[in-house]
């Protein structure tokens, strides 16, 4: 807020995000945008006299990078946690690898949709913990490599 005078009485918010179209009062306000894109974001400044001055601007809102990866999961049947499925967003390139404690891979996915089941080559894979490691490019152009253990218990 740049308007200049101590009568301010009102302040009024208009955010136009691609779900809706929000309106908030108050001076100071807050808002998370669900998506990515180029937003704009008007101001309006009412003085107890009723003279007003608006302002738009645009602001931009990048995906931010984040990656969860469980530790363990349970393929027994029962649909819960069935499946070892990292958790990613803000990436552009994806690759999850699974090896057994042979260092054979037994497992590779592009697709941050697809997990492993805890089969190799259509067989229960034993209980035990197996290393997984993930490669990606945030969608800053970020190269990231991590690796960590996953437990299999059924």
């Amino acid at each position: 807020n740049n308007s200049k005078g101590e009568n301010q009485v009102s302040w009024n918010w208009y955010i136009y995000d691609k779900e809706t179209n929000l309106e908030r009062k108050g001076k100071d306000i807050g808002h998370t945008f669900k998506e990515s894109g180029i937003y704009p974001i008007a101001m309006e400044v009412k003085n107890k006299y009723g003279c007003s001055d608006t302002v738009v601007k645009y602001i931009e809102v990048d995906i931010d990078y984040t990656m969860y990866v469980p530790n363990a999961f349970t393929p027994n049947g029962d649909d819960l946690n069935e499946i070892f499925l990292p958790v990613i967003r803000g990436t552009r390139f994806y690759t999850l690898q699974v090896f057994n404690r042979w260092g054979q891979l037994i497992f590779s996915s592009s697709d941050p949709a697809k997990g492993w089941d805890g089969t190799y080559n259509g067989k229960d894979s034993p209980q035990g913990s197996y290393v997984w490691k993930i490669k990606l490019s945030t969608n800053k152009g970020e190269e990231k490599i991590s690796s960590g253990n996953v437990l299999l218990t059924r």
